[in-house]
């Protein structure tokens, strides 16, 4: 097993240069003597400072400010760290040296700006990988700042994965509700909309001179077209007003 390197000096002897003689030796006792003179040594341990890591905090509290362009940072292998926007062809060193002992996991986002994509917000339906290839609503943030709690028709609670990397793999994609077509749509729906809550029967109207499909209350002279209740309707059940698709052109 390797052994963790520490540094020791020894003032028992000077260098050549006047300085305290200098080794790396590993985690256990220095030697009694030097190496370089052989004689008596005293080792003391170089305690070297820690760099602090990389996080949103730690930039706080140096009063280090996001520039606005920017979208992550991250540290390099030097320990310098580094402030690049979206497609990391912009970038700006941040002041000071950075832990750089996980260098490849060092990346750290912006938090003024969202890592989702304009869909994925609450309220709005995803297909996802991740569910079994099924669709679900998203119904607000996650445990992380790496997901968004969902919920699926038949009231199985998830967390959708959104990364970067689930995006691009197609793990998760937007859906859209497309409206019922005739044949489609049932002939009685239990919802809410438009400020009226019960029943709503399929029926057709005359609008602007066109016979149009769509709902209405019995009681009620409003009448909401398949297209309208599939935008602003939903059951009582939380399911949509139309068939969910994936919406494969949405950004």
């Amino acid at each position: 097993m390797n052994k963790r390197i520490k540094k020791y000096e020894c003032d028992a002897c000077l260098s050549e240069h006047g300085q305290p003689c200098v080794i790396e030796w590993g985690d256990f006792p220095a030697p009694g003597r030097c190496p370089y003179s052989g004689g008596k040594a005293d080792w003391k341990e170089i305690k070297e400072e820690q760099l602090p890591k990389l996080t949103i905090e730690a930039l706080a509290e140096r009063g280090i400010a996001w520039p606005e362009w920017a979208g992550y940072a991250v540290v390099s292998t030097a320990e310098y760290a580094y402030f690049c926007d979206k497609d990391g062809e912009q970038h700006q060193e941040i002041p000071g040296k950075w832990d750089a002992s996980d260098w490849a996991h060092s990346k750290i986002f912006n938090p003024a700006q969202s890592r989702f994509p304009e869909w994925c917000k609450a309220g709005n339906w995803v297909w996802s990988a991740a569910l079994r290839a099924e669709f679900a609503r998203i119904t607000g943030p996650g445990k992380t700042s790496e997901t968004m709690a969902a919920v699926t028709e038949e009231g199985f609670d998830c967390l959708v994965l959104v990364t970067d990397e689930a995006i691009s793999c197609g793990a998760t994609k937007p859906a859209r509700i497309r409206p019922w077509t005739f044949e489609e749509a049932p002939p009685m729906l239990k919802m809410k909309v438009g400020g009226h809550c019960g029943t709503m029967y399929l029926n057709t109207m005359w609008v602007n001179h066109v016979e149009t499909v769509g709902y209405c209350y019995l009681k009620s002279s409003d009448f909401y077209s398949l297209e309208k209740i599939a935008q602003k309707g939903a059951q009582f059940d939380g399911s949509p007003c139309g068939v969910l698709e994936i919406a494969e052109d949405s950004k």
